[in-house]
């Protein structure tokens, strides 16, 4: 069964949630050096990005042909 995107939805919004606290927890906005060398944060940031991977892909399924002319 696939994934719909609300559900999709839901789940960035939790995982975007958690890296914005996780970068709070590490003192307001870290420069990208030092994150790039955590990995809590690149397991988050990896986890945000495959949310949005699949919702361009549920948009690819779902989108409708194109009618000749």
């Amino acid at each position: 069964m696939a994934r719909t995107r609300a559900l999709v939805e839901s789940d960035l919004a939790k995982a975007s949630k958690l890296m914005k606290d996780f970068e709070a927890k590490l003192g307001g906005k870290p420069d990208k050096k030092t994150l790039r060398h955590d990995a809590g944060w690149r397991r988050l940031r990896a986890q945000v990005d495959k949310y949005k991977n699949q919702l361009h892909f549920i948009d690819k399924r779902n989108k409708k042909p194109e009618p000749k002319a």
